[in-house]
């Protein structure tokens, strides 16, 4: 849920679909559900981030990629999704991957920044009794300049081959300051959702 600080909320939420809901009031009274998304896939984990000047963001898993739409509405309707996670440059070197719990943040002059966990389960075998998948997370990145009219390939966000990255999140300052925090595993775990072992602050601009 969030606010444009004008009396105006938008609350989103999963129930395997992406519903809506708005609230003109500052809460006194909501709309009926809304469908911001029926996709056909299981879409979760949605996050929406405002601008304070009319244009709203929402961020979401679908399937195992990471989705984002724009309203320029008030959350009325919404655009075209565009997907934000890529295909490996080699899908044959991995079994699985997943891209999950995406989510936003924009410094209100035109940039938005999506992180996500990516989590990819490579192509190797281990000797029993070992045999079990290893998962990798890494934190991916992606930048639009444009209001979420386009947005860059992602990157990850810090290379770092020691560990398993995931669950992160971002600020912005409004100006150019943006910080990123995520969970580190020092070892590759033998699940998708390992034990929290430090939290992670960089800042970047």
């Amino acid at each position: 849920m969030t606010t444009d600080g004008k009396g105006l909320w938008i609350v989103v939420w999963s129930d395997g679909d992406i519903r809506v809901a708005r609230s003109t009031d500052n809460g006194m009274t909501w709309s009926t559900l809304a469908d911001l998304l029926v996709s056909g896939q299981l879409d979760i984990d949605p996050q929406i981030v405002t601008d304070g000047s009319g244009r709203w963001m929402c961020v979401w898993q679908s399937g195992d990629e990471v989705l984002a739409a724009v309203s320029l509405d008030d959350g009325i309707s919404w655009n075209t999704p565009i997907q934000l996670s890529q295909p490996p440059e080699s899908p044959e070197d991995f079994e699985a991957i997943v891209n999950s719990k995406p989510r936003l943040a924009t410094n209100g002059q035109g940039l938005w920044i999506t992180v996500w966990t990516h989590l990819a389960e490579p192509k190797f075998i281990k000797p029993p009794p070992d045999d079990l998948p290893i998962w990798r997370g890494t934190v991916h990145l992606s930048r639009s300049m444009d209001d979420g009219t386009s947005w860059s390939d992602p990157t990850e966000l810090l290379e770092d081959f020691s560990s398993s990255n995931y669950r992160p999140d971002i600020a912005s300052d409004g100006m150019n300051d943006w910080i990123s925090v995520w969970v580190r595993d020092p070892l590759l775990s033998p699940s998708p959702f390992p034990a929290v072992q430090s939290l992670e602050v960089p800042v970047f601009e």
